[in-house]
């Protein structure tokens, strides 16, 4: 099975100021790559580079085959990549429905292939149906995390990049996020998860990715869960302790 993306040695940052050094992963169809890290690491940063919204240094990215080079972000959402922003970045003053046509708008679509994808997100989160009319500021947190993927999912992308979906969430509002998620995941859709929240992101990862000052620090599959969070666990410790400059 091909890759859907494919990033090879970026090197990446917000105008002269390098963040990311050195990060290669791949990407396939129903896959979740997970990218953990501490605050600071860089993962935020690799996500807007796939997004287009921070530059090259260096290195490569290419969705289904093909340089992004120097692709700008709308057309790269044209193309099938949408993102879940860190923070909900929802318009507060608009409804429900108004946020879902604004996801849409890049795809230009007529009003009968619309209404169809708007059934689709309704389908998709009940929460969000019976608040159509409601604007996003009205919403619990929970829900506004359910409208910000719906968003992101309205023009039909075949990769997802969600930052922090479970920050500042009640324990029973994540396993909903999480639980849509894994839907997602099991439609073929691939997604790429950064999270605070470990066990959040080892409950949905096929494979993990653990970043520190730019650079990967681990890479492995989700085969044995167990395993893995052992290895999760012992490269955060090895960051945490050690030596200032290393």
């Amino acid at each position: 099975m091909s890759n859907i993306l494919d990033v090879r040695n970026l090197a990446t940052g917000y105008g002269d100021l390098r963040v990311v050094w050195d990060v290669s992963f791949t990407v396939q169809a129903g896959e979740v790559l997970a990218l953990l890290g501490r605050n600071g690491a860089g993962k935020t940063t690799v996500l807007r580079a796939i997004t287009g919204l921070n530059r090259l240094h260096a290195g490569r990215i290419e969705f289904d085959g093909h340089d992004l080079g120097r692709t700008p972000p709308y057309k790269r959402i044209a193309q099938g990549i949408g993102i879940v922003q860190e923070n909900k970045r929802l318009i507060g003053d608009l409804t429900v429905e108004e946020n879902l046509r604004l996801g849409a708008h890049v795809r230009r679509w007529r009003r009968s292939a619309l209404t169809s994808r708007l059934d689709w997100a309704y389908d998709m989160f009940p929460a969000l149906a019976d608040r159509r009319g409601t604007t996003a500021a009205m919403l619990s947190g929970g829900q506004q995390q359910m409208l910000a993927i719906a968003q992101a999912l309205m023009p039909e992308p075949r990769l997802l990049l969600v930052d922090e979906p479970s920050a500042g969430l009640a324990p029973a509002i994540v396993g909903d996020v999480l639980s849509s998620l894994a839907r997602l995941s099991e439609t073929g859709m691939a997604i790429v998860l950064v999270e605070q929240s470990v066990d959040f992101a080892l409950a949905l990862a096929s494979h993990v990715v653990v970043i520190d000052l730019g650079r990967v620090v681990l890479a492995a599959p989700a085969d044995d869960r167990d395993e893995l969070r052992a290895q999760v666990r012992d490269a955060y410790l090895a960051l945490v302790e050690a030596p200032a400059g290393h």
